[in-house]
């Protein structure tokens, strides 16, 4: 490894010439630690319409220097279903996927549950504000008569950080 300091700066690289720390480089820092915090997310239900639903729910106040949201999330429910499912799961910003079709991520009266590969919901956080908002975005395709898919109802516990990188 080589080290060179100048002017306040700090470089180093391997032995390859590939820098692995810049102290120039933005790093994140955390400027606000929210209080946990659970959202209840009720069933959504599908016939033969089209669904196409973005929700915001307020997870709570950040500084309002704050630009990004880290932290964990956990999914929990009537069963053992979903991405990560009762488990903590990191996030570091971006879309957390959390049902897509499968058995038992999504309910159904008929038909097969394969046959929809439409079907979305993701989450995601972001600040707006100096608020930490939580998004949900649910898609599921239109179906036969008497066919319907049900997003099961679940609940969304986080501990998150907003900062900014600096």
């Amino acid at each position: 490894m080589t080290f060179t300091a100048s002017a306040g700066r700090i470089i180093a690289t391997d032995a390859n010439g590939e820098v692995k720390l810049d102290t120039d480089e933005d790093l994140f820092h955390v400027v606000t630690t929210l209080p946990q915090k659970s959202v209840d997310i009720a069933i959504v239900n599908t016939s033969t319409a089209f669904t196409n639903l973005t929700t915001e729910y307020d997870i709570g106040a950040c500084h309002s220097s704050c630009t990004h949201v880290v932290g964990a999330v956990r999914f929990s429910g009537s069963g053992a279903w979903g991405v990560a499912f009762d488990r903590w799961t990191t996030y570091l910003g971006g879309t957390l996927v959390w049902a897509m079709t499968a058995p038992g991520l999504t309910s159904q009266t008929s038909g097969d549950i394969y046959a929809h590969v439409h079907t979305y919901c993701g989450y995601r956080f972001f600040v707006r504000n100096g608020r930490v908002v939580m998004e949900r975005r649910l898609v599921m395709p239109s179906n036969p008569p008497g066919v319907w898919l049900a997003i099961k109802a679940h609940t969304i516990t986080c501990k998150l950080k907003a900062g900014r990188f600096t």
